[in-house]
């Protein structure tokens, strides 16, 4: 016959407990380090030592990170992902809803190519060492406009003059002007020709 215990106390050094024929025990809950004890008797009435093994429960899911995700907007039509987090071992992902990939080690980083211009989002799950997965995914998003910015001129008169005329910059989209010291507008004191130089927010240029 047996008697045992269930704690989380490296010792058991005052067995009390009834022997029973009682061989299993189990434990569901409590995260940490947990001991079972155990002391034998046979039919003599001869009683073992108190003999001890441990197991650590763990039934807390990781939440995993994702770094290296590109600014946004962004003129390039993949990136690279990395995955972590603490206690995290592997993990599945998705790209914009599509189906969960398969389970990845958290060494692999999260490839993608080929994206549309638009918003596009990665969603995460993990998983740790014990099994656990996470419930709620991690997700990221970010947003690919490879075209380059348009604009048009408008001229402070259309017509023959004597007299100064300003072009202004309107562009189709937020932009920097990278040459005349930044500024949207031109002013021709005499005939000649400029060129705006600008770039939207995900640095195509116009």
């Amino acid at each position: 016959t047996f008697r045992f215990v269930v704690d989380q106390s490296e010792t058991w050094p005052e067995p009390s407990e009834e022997y029973s024929d009682v061989k299993t025990a189990t434990k569901s809950d409590g995260d940490g380090t947990w001991y079972i004890h155990v002391q034998a008797k046979d039919a003599a009435g001869n009683e073992s030592e108190v003999v001890a093994v441990s197991a650590l429960l763990d039934n807390n899911p990781p939440a995993v990170t994702i770094s290296g995700v590109p600014a946004s907007p962004s003129n390039q039509s993949g990136a690279t992902l990395a995955v972590g987090g603490e206690g995290a071992t592997h993990y599945k992902y998705r790209v914009d809803g599509n189906a969960w990939s398969g389970e990845v080690a958290v060494e692999t980083a999260i490839s993608v190519s080929h994206l549309q211009d638009g918003a596009h989002t990665v969603s995460v799950l993990g998983r740790d060492a014990a099994g656990n997965w996470q419930t709620t995914a991690t997700t990221t998003s970010w947003t690919v406009d490879t075209h380059g910015p348009t604009a048009s001129i408008n001229y402070s008169s259309s017509t023959p003059t004597n007299k100064d005329v300003v072009a202004t910059l309107v562009p189709g989209e937020p932009v920097t002007v990278l040459n005349n010291q930044g500024q949207f507008t031109y002013t021709f004191e005499e005939n000649g020709e400029f060129i705006f130089q600008f770039e939207d927010l995900a640095g195509n240029k116009g």
